[in-house]
């Protein structure tokens, strides 16, 4: 994220344990779905934006975590965040898991306020983006606190 005035000093407060847990699951995944590419790129990206005109105490943050992998088809990026769904049998078999990160993740996300989603092509690779509305603070005030209830 590029430092400007506005956002240099900005100081937020969400669910730390949430936030982790996604970037985890997601970074899992690349690092999975990389490993038998010839050259393995992953790139995490963070921004953020308003959350809306009349709240200013909240900030939107927008992840994005790209990889070169496997990528996948129409049909497998519509069911990736159902349910023990895998993108299909033989990735299943090839790579394991129980296909649950992904869902887990967008749940956690939804509670956050936010979305997750992907964009794919079978062959090059794959970019989940999600977004958690959090708490935003002048740094200049009293002692950091807990995540707002309202996104628990």
């Amino acid at each position: 994220m590029e430092e400007n005035d506005a956002t240099k000093d900005m100081v937020v407060f969400g669910d730390s344990s949430r936030l982790s847990q996604i970037l985890i699951n997601l970074i899992s995944n690349s690092i999975k779905f990389t490993s038998s590419c010839k050259e393995r790129k992953i790139k995490i990206s963070l921004s953020s934006s308003a959350f809306s005109e009349e709240d200013e105490k909240k900030v939107k943050l927008n992840f994005a975590v790209k990889d070169s992998g496997i990528g996948m088809n129409e049909e497998q990026r519509l069911r990736v965040f159902h349910r023990y769904v895998q993108a299909s049998d033989r990735v299943q078999v090839k790579y394991g898991g129980s296909g649950l990160g992904l869902t887990i993740s967008k749940d956690l996300v939804t509670l956050m306020g936010g979305d997750l989603t992907v964009e794919s092509e079978l062959g090059k690779g794959a970019t989940f983006f999600f977004s958690a509305i959090v708490d935003l603070e002048d740094p200049n005030e009293g002692l950091p606190r807990t995540p707002s209830a309202t996104h628990r």
